[in-house]
């Protein structure tokens, strides 16, 4: 084989990924108070279920998805042809629609903004103030359609969603003749980033179920905490929104701009993609 890696691709792919997710977590789990509420604060009177959509992790999420519209939106503005036009605005408004639900369409602003008492980023808040064990994933207090109504639905198809299109169709593309799949088909190197998104999720998991018992143990034995539970204790798999997010915005930035747009060009020549790239 004469394979030989594309170092560009792999920091895209792999090193960038990696390093934020991997940042985030060690600051969450570091045990430092200010590093933990940076990513995750804790922002009593605030309901505790929108402490998180403060912090640094999901504020991630939301600056990748809006990166992902405006992308969208230009790829829209540079396409000829109106079929294509016409998908990169259904996919613009789709991401748009991901990214009003991400932010509960401002509700969580909006408590923060009207809220009378002060609110102290960094207080401890002990365990008599706030117990982790009995916090509950909201449901009924949101606005939104996949916490109210669609959430196990939510997450599996976009499990479905996220193999099918960077797992299986960047190996299957160099099979795939029509030139509009292999338009379409991701990187192979996307592949990476997947593996990586599953590994660190599961060691983020790890550790919070090992924090989680710990605190646990120190409850019931009537000790005080000597480790403090993040927001997160019961939304670990942010991490893994917030890599699967970074993906997808690598991918449609590569499609808009990294590629000939099907239509831009001469019709007749074949369209410039991953399929016929050899990546």
């Amino acid at each position: 084989m004469n394979w030989k890696p594309d170092w560009s691709k792999l920091v895209i792919y792999l090193v960038i990924p990696v390093a934020l997710t991997g940042g985030l977590a060690a600051m969450y789990y570091s045990g430092d108070l200010a590093a933990q509420r940076l990513v995750a604060p804790k922002l009593p009177p605030l309901n505790s279920h929108s402490w998180r959509e403060f912090g640094l992790l999901e504020n991630g999420q939301t600056l990748l998805l809006a990166v992902m519209v405006a992308t969208l939106a230009a790829g829209a503005w540079r396409a000829r042809a109106w079929r294509v036009r016409a998908g990169f605005v259904l996919a613009a408004l789709f991401a748009l629609f991901i990214l009003l639900e991400e932010i509960d369409y401002g509700k969580h602003w909006r408590e923060y903004a009207g809220c009378e008492v002060s609110i102290e980023w960094f207080r401890p808040v002990p365990h008599g103030e706030w117990n982790p064990l009995e916090e509950k994933k909201a449901q009924g207090a949101s606005f939104t359609v996949h916490q109210r109504h669609l959430t196990t639905e939510f997450k599996v198809v976009g499990d479905v969603l996220l193999i099918a299109l960077f797992v299986v169709l960047p190996l299957a593309a160099p099979r795939i003749r029509n030139r509009w799949v292999r338009w379409a088909a991701p990187s192979r190197y996307a592949v990476l980033t997947v593996i990586a998104m599953l590994l660190t999720s599961q060691a983020v998991h790890t550790v919070g179920r090992s924090l989680r018992h710990r605190y646990r143990g120190e409850v019931r034995r009537g000790e005080a905490p000597q480790w403090e539970l993040g927001s997160l204790v019961n939304n670990l798999s942010e991490f893994r929104e917030f890599n699967a997010y970074y993906l997808y915005a690598v991918y449609v930035a590569v499609l808009v701009f990294g590629r000939r747009l099907p239509g831009a060009a001469d019709a007749n020549e074949p369209a410039r993609g991953a399929g016929s790239q050899g990546e």
